[in-house]
């Protein structure tokens, strides 16, 4: 079909048959191609052809599916892993094989389809050719080109480094629930060894900083179980 050539390609590699072909028709109900296999070596001959984003299960028949993660990370193909594999450990690892977010079952399929909507939106921000400068959120600007943060009268509110790591990655994920390993995957949080427990640190500080109430929190949500979630809306400023 001639509409389906517009399309964005998501390649699912998955073994389960019952979650692999509800992908293929959730997906292609949500606009997007659906390709779909059970194998990580048809996966990288699936590759060859033009894939935006991949979805790949962590445990496959024949692949433990960090190296395949990785080939297709040096293609410039994202990657989401989608597994039962939940350990703080094995979450990190699959975000140092490459990953760019990391997802765990049972899963919901609308924050799926959200983490692929942010992710596809990063990448694209990445290629533009009108990066973005800044972005604005409840009154606050954060000034991605001074690293500067200024507040709803414009008055300057001064941030340590890794709150605005932070914040900046917050920002760029707004409306998804980020885990504490994939926060401190794409912020640096700290000058020592880092920790999911940095995170804490740095979200509390920041909290401090932008919070209209800091004993309750409207901006930066935690959320049982998963980690935090920024809620205000974010408006991306381009360079012109």
């Amino acid at each position: 079909m001639a509409g389906d050539a517009k399309r964005l390609t998501i390649l699912v590699v998955e073994d389960d048959i019952q979650i692999r072909d509800f992908l293929r028709d959730y997906l292609g109900a949500n606009g997007f191609r659906a390709l779909v296999t059970g194998s990580a070596d048809e996966a990288r001959s699936m590759a060859r052809s033009e894939i935006d984003l991949a979805v790949i299960d962590r445990l496959l028949p024949d692949d433990q599916g960090l190296s395949l993660c990785a080939e297709l990370g040096r293609t410039g193909i994202p990657v989401i892993f989608l597994t039962a594999l939940a350990e703080e450990e094995q979450r990190i690892e699959g975000l140092l094989a490459g990953a760019d977010d990391y997802i765990c079952k049972p899963f919901s399929p609308r924050e799926l389809l959200a983490r692929i909507h942010v992710v596809l939106r990063r990448k694209a921000r990445v290629t533009s050719l009108a990066p973005v400068r800044a972005y604005e959120f409840g009154g606050w600007r954060l000034d991605l080109v001074q690293r500067k943060l200024f507040d709803p009268s414009n008055a300057r509110t001064f941030l340590r480094s890794a709150e605005f790591n932070l914040l900046q990655v917050f920002c760029e994920n707004a409306g998804i629930a980020m885990t504490r390993a994939s926060l401190l995957d794409q912020a640096s949080v700290s000058d020592r060894p880092a920790s999911e427990r940095a995170v804490d640190i740095t979200v509390s500080r920041l909290r401090r900083q932008i919070e209209p109430d800091v004993k309750d929190p409207s901006f930066i949500v935690t959320v049982r179980h998963e980690g935090y979630l920024f809620t205000p809306q974010v408006t991306a400023i381009e360079d012109i």
